[in-house]
């Protein structure tokens, strides 16, 4: 407890449980506490409470119990206003409180939580009307609007000092823009994207924050929050059966000396989430899983604890499976960084390359057109070129928008992006 301020509201309901046992009531205490702690904004210290109490780690605490979201598919206009009225008074308890609190301590203390309330409040009302634009059907508009809304890493990390809403409210900025961005590539391409989420026998997997095993930095880790048993089992859906032909683990919060992992494991997959096969034997005292082989049917891929007596938690930071690498295209890409650039070919509409120069590949027969998924900073200049197959340029034509299509020259072997831009998709037609 060291915001001693902060601290008060707890506090207050230790000393009346201890005060009367028999007739406490935690509900009534909580409520009672607000308004004689900041009985001159006690709304507004409410509407922040409610939202500040689970920590996300091991006992998830609850929050926002008065608060229903909801995902894509189940969009309805009332569940909009009503969301959308509580996201309005969110983001306006910043300043509520900063007009009317007059416990300035109090305040000193909550400053940096009170500030990413604001934002989230904001973030909140933002994706609710980009679920309407969704809706509306207009690519370009969607597109335009979806890459403005995205959280940047500086906004993301600032987030992550002072989290608020866990429970609900910034898991449905991150299911919403997960669900839009899936719907809008298979309204694109007719496919579904290689979008993978997290199952398994731990309740959080089911949450937001599995999403930390498919980010692509080994620097994050998916924590489970209990204890392991044998049997116990980690895994990702991928949407779909495909052909699995490679699949990279790291367990553990390093591969040198961390306890948080499965130390008997095997590696296994399914088409039906019922029937398993192994991909491996049981791999003892293994932080790095890496399984190439030929394709295997699968929309399921795990590791399950074999027999083992250990009790730790576990902790996965990358869960790959099918990488794009330059092998597994049929055509040829040159970057400066072509690992990264992978990422604009992985049929994965939310992660992206920073392309700072030329990024080029070549046209595989029977390709027409080209649709680009971008983000374009403004005055960033941005060309897309076509070249024969002699290298000889037919065309250069100017990206201004980040929803970008163009048609092809017949004589196209070649194409190429040049300049400071971040590149989600590209996607053949």
């Amino acid at each position: 407890m060291e915001h001693g301020e902060a601290s008060k509201l707890a506090l207050y309901g230790v000393a009346d449980y201890n005060w009367n046992v028999a007739d406490y009531n935690a509900i009534d205490n909580w409520e009672r506490g607000l308004v004689d702690l900041t009985p001159e904004a006690h709304e507004a210290y409410r509407t922040f409470a409610i939202h500040s109490c689970d920590t996300e780690t091991g006992y998830r605490r609850a929050e926002s119990w008065e608060t229903n979201t909801f995902r894509l598919a189940d969009f309805s206009q009332k569940a909009y206003n009503d969301l959308y009225g509580e996201f309005d008074r969110v983001e306006k308890t910043k300043s509520t409180m900063e007009r009317d609190c007059k416990n300035q301590l109090l305040m000193k203390e909550l400053k940096p939580w009170l500030e990413q309330f604001e934002l989230l409040g904001k973030r909140g009302k933002s994706t609710l009307k980009l679920m309407k634009t969704f809706r509306n059907g207009n690519a370009q508009n969607f597109w335009n609007a979806f890459v403005a809304n995205r959280m940047t890493k500086e906004a993301r990390a600032a987030y992550e000092k002072h989290k608020l809403g866990t429970m609900k409210l910034q898991p449905f900025y991150e299911n919403a823009m997960d669900d839009m961005a899936q719907e809008f590539f298979k309204n694109l391409t007719g496919e579904v994207p290689a979008f993978y989420k997290g199952m398994g026998t731990y309740p959080t997997l089911a949450t937001t924050q599995s999403k930390l095993m498919f980010d692509n930095d080994s620097t994050t880790y998916y924590h489970c929050g209990q204890s392991q048993s044998t049997g116990d089992w980690v895994g990702a859906d991928l949407g779909a059966v495909r052909d699995v032909r490679e699949v990279k683990i790291l367990q553990g919060r390093n591969s040198v000396d961390d306890v948080d992992y499965f130390d008997n494991v095997v590696l296994e997959a399914s088409a039906d989430g019922k029937s398993w096969t192994q991909l491996t034997g049981e791999l003892l005292k293994t932080y790095i899983i890496h399984w190439k082989g030929e394709p295997v049917k699968a929309r399921y891929v795990r590791i399950r604890k074999a027999v083992s007596e250990k009790k730790s938690w576990i902790a996965v930071r990358e869960f790959m499976v099918n990488p794009t690498t330059p092998e597994s295209l049929n055509f040829k890409v040159e970057s400066a960084n072509l690992d990264a650039a992978m990422f604009g070919f992985d049929k994965n509409p939310v992660t992206s390359f920073r392309n700072s120069g030329k990024t080029s590949f070549s046209v595989v027969p029977g390709t027409k057109a080209y649709t680009m998924l971008l983000n374009i900073e403004p005055g960033n200049a941005v060309k897309f070129n076509q070249y024969d197959k002699k290298g000889k340029l037919l065309a250069s034509t100017d990206i201004n928008n980040s929803f970008f299509n163009v048609n092809l020259n017949n004589k196209a072997a070649k194409a190429e992006i040049e300049g400071n831009v971040e590149v989600f998709e590209i996607i053949a037609k």
